[in-house]
């Protein structure tokens, strides 16, 4: 009866799976406005992002690598560009060292993030916020 319902509204798998890009698209950009990335100070804005970022992610289990058509991958390569500017300001307010290769505080907060999220489905959101917070900030140095 589910996939009679589902495929009423879409015809086909590909056309199902690109409306659940678009939802987790929307939700990733709502958390994006939530965290603001640009002007919160960036340990709060990290925080901030990581919670909503990590319930998104455990709500919609799929990788927005994937999207089809060039307008949602248009606004993911939007996504990318707001962590990278973002990353770029952590790095000018001295939260993240610099010299890295570009992308790489980037990627590595998107991978701490997947691990947050689909690794460690026991840490609530503000608990792996903490963990992908103090892994990028502080690595796994004893402090």
């Amino acid at each position: 009866m589910i996939s009679s319902t589902v495929y009423r509204r879409f015809k086909t798998r590909e056309a199902l799976m690109a409306g659940v890009h678009l939802a987790k698209l929307d939700a990733c950009e709502k958390v994006f406005a939530q965290a603001r990335l640009d002007e919160a100070p960036v340990a709060v804005a990290l925080h901030r992002y990581e919670e909503g970022i990590i319930t998104v992610s455990r709500q919609w289990p799929v990788d927005l690598q994937q999207v089809q058509g060039e307008a949602a991958a248009a606004r993911l390569r939007r996504l990318f560009e707001q962590l990278d500017a973002f990353m770029l300001r952590a790095v000018h307010e001295g939260s993240v060292r610099p010299g890295l290769p570009d992308q790489w505080a980037r990627s590595l907060l998107v991978h701490l993030t997947n691990i947050a999220a689909h690794e460690m489905p026991e840490l609530t959101p503000a608990q792996g916020a903490d963990m992908v917070a103090q892994s990028l900030f502080t690595g796994l140095a004893p402090t």
